[in-house]
């Protein structure tokens, strides 16, 4: 029964991480509109990120995806491994050839640009976590309602049942 609990709550914690992020698929052509990206020009204004000025991507599907250093940047390679750590970075650059990038955490890398297949951006959202939290706490309401109303449904109907046959 521990171990069952265990295992739902890792599970539902993994689902609740992984719901309240946004995944967006970039071109690997748009990487150059990060060229000169630096994360000592960024601002935080009421838990908003800004950049010096906008390092903004274009979606495949044409959405506009602002980058810093609030956001996961993935560069994948054709069988969809993982190029280089995800960020967030100090520094980014590229040229025609290369991204080059300096991670907060770790030591600085580069990946030729050919060996990337396709870029991803993860970022939070506030919108699904506000729904998630909406949802878990609905669920909380209702859940031990039903459970309680479903036990004594079963125990009253046991307690009521008559011990003297001749009452039947």
């Amino acid at each position: 029964m521990r171990a069952s609990l265990r295992a739902g709550a890792a599970a539902t914690a993994v689902l609740f991480t992984s719901a309240c992020m946004d995944r967006f698929t970039i071109p690997p052509g748009q990487l150059a509109y990060l060229n000169g990206y630096d994360i000592h020009s960024e601002q935080n204004v009421n838990g908003v990120t800004f950049t010096d000025r906008p390092y903004r991507l274009l979606t495949a599907q044409g959405e506009v995806v602002d980058y810093n250093s609030s956001k996961e940047l993935y560069l994948l390679g054709d069988a969809g491994q993982h190029l280089a750590p995800p960020g967030p970075f100090a520094n980014i650059y590229v040229t025609e050839n290369r991204f080059d990038a300096v991670p907060l955490a770790g030591p600085p890398f580069g990946v030729p640009l050919d060996s990337v297949a396709s870029v991803e951006v993860e970022q939070y959202s506030s919108t699904k976590t506000a729904a998630i939290i909406t949802l878990f706490s609905v669920l909380m309401a209702i859940i031990p309602t039903v459970i309680v109303s479903t036990s004594h449904g079963s125990v009253s109907s046991g307690a009521v049942t008559p011990h003297n046959t001749a009452l039947k």
